[in-house]
């Protein structure tokens, strides 16, 4: 065995391909060999050549990468393997070998969870002394072996930070005085502190000491900057993504870090990569720094760089402005999440000292910047621009509209769709002169065309995309304007004009769909439009208008109705089925064909029983195909004058979009087509099952969506037996993707139906305690971010820090949402056993969130303790002490938000509180009195009032009972939190039943409030209605005189009253 391992690297190591083929199948024949593992230990210790020797740890690498080969062996044998790996550590002396040796052990480690593991132990003792040792040359190897193990075993590392974090500045220290911050092996230490930073929650000393090391981090990033190695700083800046997670307070020196990041992201001799990169940290650290940004004055300068970038993108780079990575674009993405982050009443007067002097420039380009800006900040500034400055923009935007260079009036038609998408409904008054202005250009542009006066360009893009946007938000508001429109559309889309044009239009008419029945008179002439592009046969240029043209006709059958679709139903069937049958071996025809199915199947319903038959055998196929699962490959595909690197992704994409697509329309099928789905849900249930594990995230996400469905499905039909059996095991998946997934939006997607599906099914959802257990356990990984998405080392997204951000938050507010809703599938004694290990959790990110002074967390927090006490019900008696002092420390929170929950969970800790309700009733009464004084916000006001109604409802005997009644009498009508009536409705029953609550006052105001409230419709649900007719008819009986008055005074009541 051992000389065909040699013959088989000599080929991989050879330069000849068809001997690497060769040796490649070789390779693939020799790793089922039982005694493959022991020939390459034996090689790699071995005194081979040093290219073998550092093949052989790649091919090791690869081996034992498979978990499956690793968990195959024996105790011995696995301890066999970690004794050749040390060996061969210590032994090398060779940097490359070494190196690979230490990407080895990496993966070996991350096999290994006992926590006294000796051989770890002993790799880790040795890469320590390695790591300290002066001359790089010689610590770069062992420097690369501890990011490995930080990447692959994160824990090990994480229980030695002590070590670990003297180690990291013993090496900063010394490479300062030598002048070597820029060595690879600081750049290794650098990435392996990246993955280890989220522990530092364990080990405070050493969050201080990474507070402490700042000069020297930020000293070493500026110089690996400079350097120009992009892959060599993207591995040093990966500390700066885990510091301003979770160590914030290390950008302490706003000065210094924003010196830093605007000199790295304007220095045009830093290599493009690397501007980039410090171009997205902006919005990260003015996220975490903003308050002394602000208090330094330092918002403008940042801006104004941000600015300077945007207005440097080249005139001829229209195609590519927005392909992500462009200065331009850079800029943009960090000026709108700057947008996000900070108040548009601070941000919006520095810009406007910006993009005034810019409009009236001679320089394009500067134009074109100013326009784009508006439209980048438009979402972040919604609430001021609204308000103060919607009329104004909008002029020096039609100005921009009509400027003679093109690549200008793009970006202003960019701003007007960024408008139209999200100043809504205030844009609305505005829409039909914007749109009459957007048509008259769409004419001249089509009679230029005529004359070959004006090409298409990209400025046409964002003409649609203007027109597209107004349109949408324009909705049955658009009926003066309809009949310009669909002319303008329709004279475009004529043959004699170019194609590009007649996909913008086809793209445009699904746009207007949402004027509902106004459009039917159009009907026919969108009808005779689509016959023109839906035919089995056409070349190549008009096969392209022919996917668009389904989709667009696929948004027509979603929304006409079903009489006014009825007689093209048939028509659009048979046309489905003879693309699937006899039309072309195409992916991209195949997810528009079963787009336009999943939208027929809203009109069949239970009548695509008649042609499921022929559909599900397609279908299905495109779901399991291995074109799919594997880009490339002999069946995909006719590769024929295609480029290989090209048809590999144009198969990826291609095939793996119809995939989606199928799975999106079974969905789709199980959730209109009733029982005619019944026969083909078990089959559908499970070849999508077979999926998703899929390696690209897209797919998976679509299985997670669809099986979710799928379930529901079975539950909807009756199906019991399936619905428990998939349930259990699909629920099981959804716990091992929580915890192994390394995608973040994939393991999101995973916890909104999870959220969704105990919400609909309760306990029905998670069919056995250990599915309970599994699930709690899921939450408790997610809140201390220990699943493997949440880890550098894990995570295979590669989104910018901004965006990266987002999404950890999203995770955690997801997990404290399923952390909730798991209390409607368990029984309080049960939810109580997870809510001593959760509340332990809970607390100790509170108090992080107070010392980082981080607002979102401590709402998140405040929210996830108020919500979860109705699930304790009266076990919350033995947690009553601790959540009482949280929630009324909470109180006096500098965001309303955490105010705001702090006060309903008061309420809810008092109504379920038992015994120990009473001792704390003066405290909450003496609070909310003071609250009624100086609170502003609706939101706390509202929450306020349901604290009081659960005093009142759980009131002990005389205490201050009419005082309590009055104030919240005083504080209504709710002016946001509208579910709080379920308690406000319930304290108003306890309160008519008490002798006090009969006061003739309390009587009048409660009956008028209860009026109000079901007048206004501002009750939560159908229950809570009932509830206040009731309420309302029980006490109007009584007191006929008092309803009469309240008639007199307000007549818009008397014919509601008489109603009730």
């Amino acid at each position: 065995m051992a000389n065909i391992l040699d013959t088989i690297i000599e080929g991989l190591l050879c330069p000849d391909n068809n001997r690497i083929k060769e040796a490649t199948v070789q390779l693939y024949e020799a790793f089922k060999q039982p005694d493959v593992l022991w020939n390459l230990c034996e090689v790699l210790t071995s005194t081979r050549a040093v290219e073998v020797r550092q093949m052989t740890a790649v091919l090791l690498d690869k081996r034992l990468s498979d978990a499956g080969v690793w968990n195959g062996l024996s105790f011995d044998q696995q301890m066999g393997v970690k004794k050749y790996l040390l060996e061969a550590l210590v032994a090398e002396k060779v940097r490359a070998v070494k190196s690979a040796i230490g990407r080895v052990v990496g993966t070996v480690s991350r096999y290994h969870n006992e926590k006294k593991d000796q051989w770890i132990s002993d790799v880790l003792k040795y890469t320590f002394e390695r790591c300290v040792i002066l001359d790089p040359n010689e610590s770069e190897p062992d420097s690369y072996t501890f990011s490995a193990i930080a990447e692959s075993a994160t824990t090990h590392l994480a229980d030695e930070m002590p070590t670990v974090c003297k180690m990291f500045e013993t090496i900063m220290v010394n490479a300062d005085a030598q002048n070597t911050l820029a060595s690879r092996t600081v750049a290794n230490m650098f990435n392996g502190m990246g993955y280890l930073i989220p522990f530092l929650g364990e080990y405070p000393a050493g969050a201080e000491l990474m507070v402490k090391l700042m000069p020297l981090i930020l000293k070493t990033v500026q110089l690996n900057a400079l350097h120009g190695d992009g892959a060599e700083f993207t591995l040093v800046f990966t500390i700066f993504d885990a510091l301003a997670e979770y160590v914030p307070r290390a950008f302490h020196d706003t000065d210094a870090v924003a010196k830093l990041l605007l000199d790295a992201s304007t220095c045009e001799q830093i290599e493009k990569t690397i501007r980039l990169q410090c171009m997205s940290f902006i919005s990260e650290f003015m996220r975490v720094s903003k308050t002394e940004i602000l208090r330094q004055n330092m918002l403008l300068p940042i801006v104004s760089v941000l600015f300077e970038l945007i207005c440097k993108q080249p005139a001829d780079s229209d195609d590519d402005e927005l392909d992500g990575n462009s200065y331009a674009e850079g800029a943009s993405h960090a000026l709108d999440e700057i947008a996000m982050i900070v108040s548009g009443d601070q941000l919006l007067p520095l810009l406007f000292q910006l993009m005034e002097p810019a409009i009236q420039s001679t320089n394009n380009l500067i134009r074109r910047a100013a326009y784009n800006c508006m439209g980048t900040i438009s979402e972040g500034c919604m609430e001021i621009i609204c308000k103060q400055y919607l009329e104004v923009m909008l002029n020096v935007i039609k100005t921009g509209t009509q400027d003679p260079d093109l690549s200008v009036r793009g970006a202003a038609f960019f701003a007007l769709g960024q408008f139209s998408e999200n100043f809504q409904p205030d844009i609305n008054k505005y829409s039909p002169e914007i749109l009459s202005m957007l048509l008259e250009y769409l004419r001249q542009l089509i009679g230029d065309m005529k004359r070959g006066t004006v090409p298409i360009t990209k400025h046409v893009d964002q003409l649609f995309y203007a027109l597209e946007k107004c349109c949408e938000s324009m909705d049955e508001m658009i009926d003066h304007h309809l009949p310009g429109v669909m002319d303008c559309i329709f004279k475009a889309l004529n043959s004699p004009h170019t194609l590009t044009l007649r996909s913008y239009c086809l793209s445009a008419l699904a746009s207007v769909s949402g004027s509902g029945k106004l459009i039917l008179p159009y009907f026919p002439q969108i009808v005779a439009v689509m016959q023109n592009y839906l035919v089995k046969d056409c070349d190549e240029e008009i096969g392209r208008l022919r996917i668009i043209a389904i989709n667009t006709w696929s948004v027509y059958v979603r929304i006409v109705g079903d009489e006014v679709m009825a007689p093209y139903c048939n028509e659009s069937m048979g046309y489905c089925l003879l693309m699937l049958s006899k039309g072309p071996d195409d992916p991209e025809v195949r997810f528009a064909i079963y787009n336009l199915l999943g939208a027929l199947s809203n009109v069949y319903r239970e009548n695509m029983a008649g042609y499921l038959p022929k559909i599900m055998d397609r279908i299905l196929l495109s779901v399991v195909s291995p074109c799919g699962i594997l880009a490339g490959g002999k069946d995909c595909g006719d590769k024929k004058d295609v480029d290989g690197d090209d048809f590999d992704d144009m198969v990826e994409n291609d095939y793996v979009t119809e995939m989606e697509e199928a799975m999106f329309a079974l969905k789709e099928f199980s959730e209109t087509t009733g029982a005619a789905f019944a026969p083909y849900l078990q089959a559908v249930f499970e070849n999508v099952y077979k999926v998703i594990e899929h390696p690209l995230p897209s797919v998976r996400k679509a299985c997670v969506e669809s099986l979710s469905k799928f379930l529901a499905a079975f539950h909807r039909l009756g199906n019991e037996t399936a619905f428990t059996e998939y349930s259990k095991i699909l629920v099981r998946k959804f716990y091992e993707m929580i915890i192994k997934d390394d995608n973040r939006t994939v393991v999101v997607n995973i916890l909104d139906d999870l959220i969704d599906l105990i919400r609909d099914f309760e306990a029905a959802a998670i069919q056995s305690q250990e599915v309970v257990k599994l699930l709690f356990k899921a939450t408790r990984r997610l809140l201390t971010q220990s699943t493997r998405c949440q880890n550098f080392e894990g995570r295979q997204d590669n989104l910018d820090a901004a965006e990266g951000s987002r999404l950890d938050e999203m995770l955690i507010g997801y997990a404290a949402g399923l952390f909730v809703e798991l209390g409607y599938a368990t029984e309080p004694a049960q939810y109580a056993v997870y809510f001593d290990k959760g509340i332990c959790i809970l607390s100790k990110m509170l108090r992080m969130a107070i010392d980082n002074n981080c607002a979102a967390r401590r709402t998140l927090i405040y929210e996830t303790i108020a919500d979860s006490i109705k699930h304790l019900n009266m076990q919350v008696v033995d947690y009553f002490d601790s959540l009482f002092n949280v929630l009324f420390n909470g109180t006096n929170d500098a965001e309303a938000k955490c105010r705001q929950h702090c006060y309903y969970g008061l309420g809810e800790l008092l109504f379920y509180g038992d015994s120990k309700s009473p001792g704390a009733w003066p405290e909450v009464v003496k609070c909310i009195a003071n609250a009624m004084t100086k609170e502003t916000e609706p939101a706390v006001r509202d929450r306020i009032c349901s604290a009081l109604s659960r005093l009142l409802t759980t009131n002990p005997t005389d205490f201050q009972f009419e005082e309590i009644l009055s104030a919240l009498l005083d504080l209504l009508p709710l002016r946001e939190e509208f579910s709080d009536y379920d308690a406000i409705l319930q304290a108003f029953q306890y309160a008519y039943t008490e002798p006090r609550g009969r006061q003739l006052n309390f009587v009048h105001r409660i009956l008028e409030l209860t009026l109000q409230i079901l007048f206004r419709k501002n009750l939560p649900d159908s229950a809570a209605e009932c509830t206040a007719i009731e309420l309302f008819q029980k006490i109007a009986e009584e007191n006929r005189q008092i309803v009469t008055s309240i008639c007199a005074a307000s007549p818009e009541y008397h014919d509601f009253v008489m109603s009730l």
